[in-house]
């Protein structure tokens, strides 16, 4: 029979936001992220979005409160049962993306960074749950882990949805201070010896009032220099060596791509 544990943890930087959102209350989030992993393990739930390696889920009775969820599944012998996991998105140990941690140590480095800058915002983190289920049979030997961060939703827009028109700039922004403040806040969090490693254009948001935001710490490293982007990962059954964009490039090539999109819309 499948044997299964859950463990369940909260951050202390989650205070402020519970005054301010008391639907963000530890006992309420508690309870979601239990459901929430119940929903997984007996039905389909439908997800916000998806990754290679992670979901985002938005409860109907909280906007104020978002879920990421990572499956993994690593499955050894023959003839194993099929997965009890109903996500669209399961991260196999051999799967060559890399970096990629569990909820409390991402919401960890969220609660480090929460008050490091009053221009730039980042998710407030409230709780981490891991669930664990393995099953040891005759021929095979499973394991199943499913991992949750809940955190604060933040209210804003990324820069990838302003480029591909879902959405659209707000009057505030101006795009010289934006940067400006971005790169500030990356210079402020290196010093602190954490680096973010995948500040793509999905990952960096607007907020009404036309300031910074920076999501998803799931790559997020600590070191000084550039060595912190050096990896190790295994691909096709080899250990290879790779290097990962920098922080400062990534902001680099978000510019140059909104700069391309607003000037597209201007000649229109």
């Amino acid at each position: 029979m499948p044997e299964s544990e859950l463990k369940v943890g909260h951050f202390d930087s989650h205070d402020h936001s519970q005054e301010e959102h008391p639907q963000l209350s530890i006992e309420k989030v508690d309870i979601q992220v239990r459901n929430l992993i119940e929903a997984i393990l007996t039905n389909r739930t439908d997800f916000l979005g998806n990754g290679l390696t992670a979901e985002v889920y938005i409860p109907e009775e909280s906007e104020k409160i978002c879920f990421k969820i990572c499956c993994y599944r690593e499955v050894l012998g023959k003839n194993p049962p099929k997965s009890s996991i109903r996500t669209t998105t399961t991260f196999e140990p051999s799967h060559p993306k890399y970096g990629y941690h569990s909820p409390d140590t991402e919401g960890t480095f969220l609660q480090e960074l929460h008050t490091l800058s009053k221009e730039v915002d980042i998710p407030n983190p409230c709780c981490w749950a891991i669930y664990k289920q393995t099953d040891d049979g005759d021929t095979y030997s499973t394991k199943e882990l499913i991992y949750v961060l809940a955190m604060e939703r933040l209210d804003a827009v990324s820069i990838k949805d302003v480029i591909e028109k879902r959405a659209v700039l707000p009057t505030t922004f101006n795009f010289e201070t934006f940067f400006k403040k971005l790169r500030v806040f990356i210079s402020k969090m290196h010093e602190k010896g954490i680096y973010h490693r995948d500040l793509h254009e999905g990952n960096i948001m607007i907020d009404d009032n036309g300031n910074p935001c920076v999501i998803d710490f799931g790559k997020a490293a600590r070191g000084f220099g550039d060595d912190v982007y050096d990896i190790d990962y295994r691909e096709g059954g080899q250990l290879r060596k790779g290097k990962l964009t920098s922080d400062e490039e990534y902001v680099n090539q978000v510019e140059r791509l909104l700069i391309k999109h607003m000037t597209k819309d201007t000649t229109v």
